[in-house]
């Protein structure tokens, strides 16, 4: 003899479907988030401690080159002073800056960091209306892009060695 199986299904209407989905979607997000906040703390902890010894060593190049070299210093400093009373203090700074890589070599390289930094800030301080601080930032990324493009060609003249032609290097 047969039996007789009776069998209920139940099938959600459409706003449970959502409810449920909106739940695991919710619990993924926040998975995917947990994620990536552990790479990028990680990530970021890295990169800044190698930019921390990088500036660390640079420091201390810079301080032991200004005791070396005291009159190019001096060079810098005095055109310094004289922007400050020409132009003011941004100036004056922007020029010390400058001098002070162009006497002493340093890696220019730096700059560009500063160029980019200042570049970057120029949107997030317009999206807080902040347009007067964000056209000087702007200015100061373009004066900083100017310096770096000067101080490689001067490293350029200086050590040709370290560019090498690119016809020869094609032809190796």
């Amino acid at each position: 003899m047969a039996k007789k199986i009776n069998l209920k299904i139940k099938i959600p209407n459409f706003r449970e479907i959502i409810i449920l989905l909106k739940d695991k979607l919710k619990k993924l997000l926040s998975e995917c988030f947990l994620y990536f906040k552990k790479l990028f703390k990680d990530k970021f902890r890295q990169l800044f401690s190698w930019y921390l010894s990088c500036f660390k060593k640079a420091l201390r190049q810079a301080v032991a080159d200004i005791k070396n070299k005291k009159w190019r210093g001096l060079i810098a400093l005095t055109l310094a002073i004289a922007a400050y009373f020409l132009w003011g203090l941004s100036s004056a700074l922007l020029w010390l800056l400058f001098m002070a890589f162009l006497v002493y070599g340093w890696e220019n390289r730096l700059i560009v960091v500063f160029a980019l930094i200042s570049l970057t800030s120029c949107p997030f301080l317009l999206s807080f209306k902040k347009d007067a601080w964000a056209e000087t930032m702007a200015i100061y990324a373009y004066f900083f892009l100017i310096m770096t493009v000067i101080l490689q060609l001067v490293e350029y003249k200086r050590h040709p060695e370290r560019f090498p032609d690119n016809e020869n290097s094609n032809n190796k």
